[in-house]
């Protein structure tokens, strides 16, 4: 048999302990204060990963490019449509046949959000490039951004065949966030970040 002291020693029954309502109260204030500040972070955060992730794959495919111009000896056309916001890469067999074969598993689609654009009031162009527009040989191109390489990995003009050192493909984001991928005349693209009112050298 429990001696008397024993039997007060045992806790009350029913009796559980745990948080009150209002330390409740308060810890959901702070959750909620938290969440507010860090909400704009993530989401500025999400957007420049979007942008520089597409940039990253219009690169790739640039390289992709000119690695298959060169090694089937052929004109490689890699384009981006402003309208439709897809990229496709293309071939043609030079010489001897006249028209591109698209390749649709190679198409390229941009995040939600970004399109082919230039954010307002900036003039200049990323990497030496005349201006802020898309170029194929010094001629502004008003719906698709197109770069060809030959059979050497250059950029040239499909028309002439001349070389081309102009060749910018520009993305935009929300909140006018802007990167821009440019062909520099021996092929190698690079990507541009604008920081301002300069574009900055990415990668």
């Amino acid at each position: 048999m429990l001696s008397r002291t024993k039997i007060r020693s045992l806790p009350r029954r029913g009796h559980i302990s745990g948080f009150s309502l209002l330390e409740l109260a308060v810890v959901a204030g702070c959750a909620i204060v938290i969440t507010a500040i860090a909400l704009p972070y993530y989401s500025s955060l999400t957007r420049n990963y979007n942008i520089r992730n597409d940039a990253d794959k219009i690169l790739a495919q640039l390289n992709l490019a000119r690695m298959r111009a060169a090694a089937d000896f052929a004109r490689v056309q890699f384009s981006c449509s402003n309208t439709t916001n897809t990229c496709t890469l293309s071939t043609k067999q030079y010489p001897g046949t006249s028209g591109y074969t698209t390749e649709s598993s190679q198409a390229v689609l941009l995040s939600e959000g970004n399109s082919f654009g230039t954010p307002v009031g900036i003039t200049a162009g990323a990497g030496g490039q005349s201006g802020e527009t898309p170029y194929e040989g010094s001629g502004a191109q008003s719906i698709s951004y197109t770069v060809v390489f030959n059979s050497r990995g250059l950029p040239i003009n499909d028309s002439t065949g001349s070389s081309v050192s102009d060749y910018a493909f520009y993305l935009l984001g929300p909140n006018n966030i802007c990167m821009a991928v440019a062909v520099d005349v021996s092929g190698r693209p690079s990507v541009y970040s604008l920081s301002g009112s300069t574009w900055v050298l990415d990668h």
